[in-house]
């Protein structure tokens, strides 16, 4: 009878070290689930303010503030785990830096409002340090790069004769056709050197978790592909 004692009373504290492990486990999932992002401010024009979930963009969106040649060779230089800025929303660290982001000489910063961005799902954020990518140095840096190289006997060719880079210039090219106008080129491995070398946009690039408690920079542009889209809600 003892030794049966003995044996349940074993199992019993073996079942309720289980089961503590067990809670334990079930009270750091929940505190997981239940972290909270870091916030994230992006203004939009009231007009555009709705409930709705704004949906992933699944055509390539053509860029207003960076040359196309430079996003073309910004999706050809892309690590793949970084967000396409082809179908991405951005967004800002502060409500003034939104707001002063979507302001523009058409846009008064009268007319819109600033939001908090709510995921609702799958999403790939990224951040880079300035407060506007159109203010990267690539911006200004990669073109002269490459006009540099070509050499100015390159800008006084007819145009027939340039059509093999012709298609960087278009508007949302893929890293695939970038690649092979490169590769058509008779100096591309020395553009490829040169374009590598100079840009410095991902490497400074830093991705965010969904469940970041902070950013990488204090003032820097987010951007991010919401693949299960996402909502906006209203705090002004």
């Amino acid at each position: 009878m003892t030794r049966k004692s003995n044996g349940a009373e074993r199992i019993k504290r073996s079942f309720r070290r289980k089961s503590q492990k067990n809670v334990a486990h079930d009270v750091r999932q929940t505190h997981v689930e239940q972290t909270t992002m870091v916030a994230l401010y992006r203004a939009i024009r009231s007009k555009e303010m709705r409930p709705e979930i704004f949906e992933y963009w699944t055509t390539r969106r053509v860029p207003g503030n960076i040359p196309y040649l430079v996003d073309n060779l910004w999706e050809w230089l892309r690590p793949e785990s970084f967000p396409s800025r082809r179908r991405i929303a951005c967004a800002s660290p502060t409500p003034a830096l939104a707001l002063a982001g979507a302001s523009t000489s058409l846009v008064d910063a009268n007319e819109l409002v600033v939001t908090t961005v709510e995921f609702r799902g799958r999403v790939v954020i990224a951040q880079v340090p300035q407060t506007d990518a159109r203010y990267h140095p690539d911006v200004k840096k990669l073109p002269k790069a490459i006009f540099a190289q070509l050499g100015a006997e390159w800008t006084e060719l007819p145009a027939n004769r340039r059509s093999e880079l012709a298609s960087l210039f278009l508007p949302v090219i893929l890293a695939e056709e970038v690649d092979a106008a490169l590769s058509g080129f008779e100096r591309g491995h020395e553009l490829r050197a040169i374009i590598c070398k100079t840009s410095t946009f991902w490497s400074e690039a830093k991705l965010v978790s969904s469940d970041a408690s902070t950013l990488p920079y204090a003032e820097g542009e987010i951007f991010f592909e919401a693949l299960d889209g996402y909502r906006l809600n209203h705090i002004n």
